[in-house]
C-alpha cells in the first residue's frame, strides 16, 4: 500500500500495472503477470485521513491529530495510538475506510 504524491513522477513499476478500480480515494492496481496487487491512497495519506474525518463528521483535534496535512505528516508516526483510535471510530461510518478494507480483503 502506498499513497499518491501528486505532481511527482510515479515509479516505473506502477506504470506497468493495470488500474482495476478507483473508489472513494482508493486505487487498486493489479500486476497480472506476477499476481501482485497495489493499493494507492489518493491524495497523500495525510489528506486522505483529513477527508475521511470530514466525511465521518469527526474532528481530528478530538484525537490529538491535526487538520493541517503538513503538520499531520510530521506527527502521524509519533501519535500512532491516536491514529488507531480515530480509525477504529470511523471504520463503520467512512466510505473511504470501508473501500480500503474491501480492497485489502481481495
Amino acid at each position: 500500500m502506498v499513497d499518491e504524491v501528486p505532481f511527482s513522477p510515479q515509479p516505473g513499476y506502477i506504470k506497468t500495472l493495470q488500474n482495476q478500480d478507483f473508489l472513494h480515494g482508493v486505487k487498486l492496481f493489479v500486476d497480472q503477470r506476477r499476481g501482485n496487487r497495489l493499493i494507492m491512497l489518493c491524495p497523500r495519506l495525510e489528506e486522505w485521513i483529513i477527508l475521511a474525518a470530514h466525511e465521518a463528521e469527526i474532528n481530528l483535534n478530538d484525537y490529538d491529530l491535526l487538520e493541517n496535512a503538513k503538520q499531520l505528516h510530521k506527527a502521524i508516526n509519533l501519535q500512532q495510538s491516536s491514529l488507531k483510535r480515530f480509525i477504529d471510530d470511523i471504520k463503520t461510518s467512512s466510505a473511504k475506510l470501508q473501500t480500503l478494507a474491501s480492497f485489502l480483503r481481495l
